[in-house]
């Protein structure tokens, strides 16, 4: 599991940036409700409540957008064990299949009489191009 390992580099500026979309849309929604409880001339009581409610915005935020980054990391990582096993089982049977073809042709050549010559699978390059 991931867990207690650090974030991977390349998915921090996704979680940053979804830090700061939380942290904006919380302080927007701060303002909005601060808004009517203030009049024009009291700007400073204002700032002080949204600024009040930052500490908890950010908090918040932390939370919510860490969790959903590790979760998806997490949802990630399964997925992609899931998809290297399936390969890997996929591979090991086409493997088996390049075999059982090529001890059907040897076995129907040697039956025949004939010489066969052809080199077994360990010999040739597979399809994906490794050897």
């Amino acid at each position: 599991m991931r867990w207690l390992r650090p974030i991977p580099q390349d998915w921090i500026p996704w979680h940053l940036l979804f830090f700061i979309m939380l942290c904006a849309l919380g302080l927007a929604l701060r303002a909005t409700e601060e808004l009517p409880l203030h009049h024009r001339s009291d700007a400073i009581g204002f700032t002080n409540s949204v600024i009040e409610g930052a500490v908890s915005i950010i908090l918040v935020a932390a939370t919510v957008s860490t969790t959903i980054v590790e979760s998806a990391l997490i949802f990630a990582e399964k997925y992609l064990k899931h998809r290297f096993e399936k390969g890997r089982e996929e591979g090991a049977e086409l493997e088996r299949e390049r075999w059982i073809n090529w001890m059907a042709r040897k076995q129907a050549a040697e039956d025949a009489g004939e010489p066969f010559d052809e080199p077994s699978p360990a010999e040739t390059p597979r399809s994906n191009g490794s050897e």
